[in-house]
This record gives structure tokens, sequence and C-alpha cells, in this order.
């Protein structure tokens, strides 16, 4: 026997064992046992949590004018905001890019009121200019409160 025909002999041997491997024939249910079988699974499953309650409706807070006039104005966006108008005075926060303040200065400091409460704080007026929109030329700006106290600015 050559190796070829020993070869060739192993071949069909494996293939005569695996083409004659009975196949299983599928099985078929009753309809009604594949429903009990998915009710019983479906039973056994941890329901989802339930959706959150609704939020409350938000309340809307009115608008309303300042007691004195106040300006938008640009400065220095972290700038720090002082108790009192004197380079030694507690900072009580920092600006952002816009501040809501008054034509009142004192020792070179003009009166502002921080974005956060509606209390006065200064900032150097050398750091203050004319408000300018960063995104339309020439838009204006107001100033308003509400309700809470807190500045807010009205863009057009």
């Amino acid at each position: 026997m050559t190796p070829l025909s020993i070869t060739t002999l192993s071949l069909a041997a494996v293939l005569a064992t695996t083409a004659f491997v009975p196949v299983r024939a599928q099985t078929t249910y009753d309809p009604n046992f594949l429903d009990r079988m998915a009710e019983e699974r479906n039973a056994a499953k941890v329901p989802p949590p339930g959706l959150p309650a609704p939020l409350p409706p938000t309340p809307r807070q009115v608008l309303i004018q300042p007691r004195r006039l106040l300006v938008c104005m640009n400065v220095p966006q972290w700038a720090p905001i002082l108790a009192a108008p004197r380079p030694d005075a507690p900072v009580i926060g920092r600006t952002t890019n816009i501040v809501a303040a008054s034509m009142n200065t004192t020792a070179g400091y003009a009166e502002i009121v921080p974005f956060t409460s509606n209390s006065i704080g200064y900032v150097s007026k050398a750091l203050l200019t004319p408000y300018r929109s960063p995104t339309t030329l020439g838009a204006p700006c107001t100033v308003a409160f509400t309700t809470a106290g807190r500045v807010v600015f009205s863009y057009r």
C-alpha cells in the first residue's frame, strides 16, 4: 500500500462516518405548551421600576425693574468683586464677562450688582467698558431682577 492509497482510504472512512450521521428531526411543540412556558418565564422576571413621578411645574418668575439705573457693562471675567470701594476690602465674589453697574463711583471703584445676589459690590472703574455683544453688532442689553433678587440680562 502506498501512502497515497492510505490517505485515500482514511479520507473515505472519515467521509463515510460523517455522511451517514442521522439528522435529528426538529421537535414540534404544542402552541399551548409554548404559551405556558412564556408565561412562566415572564412571571419569573422582575418588572422594571416604574417611571419617576413627574416634576412639579417650575414657578414662573416675574421680572422686576431695578430701583435705580443699572446698565450692562463688560468687564474682564473673574475680576474680584470687593465688599467696599478700597483695595484692601475683602473679595466677595468674581465677575462674569458682563455686570450690572450703576454710574456711582467712589475712589475709582464702580458699584455693581453681582450676578448671584442683589447686594452691592465694587470693581475697579478702570476694568469697566461699555457693553458690546459678543454675537451681534450693536445688540442692546437691559438689566432686570427676578423676584428672587437675582440679576438677569435681556439681550436683543
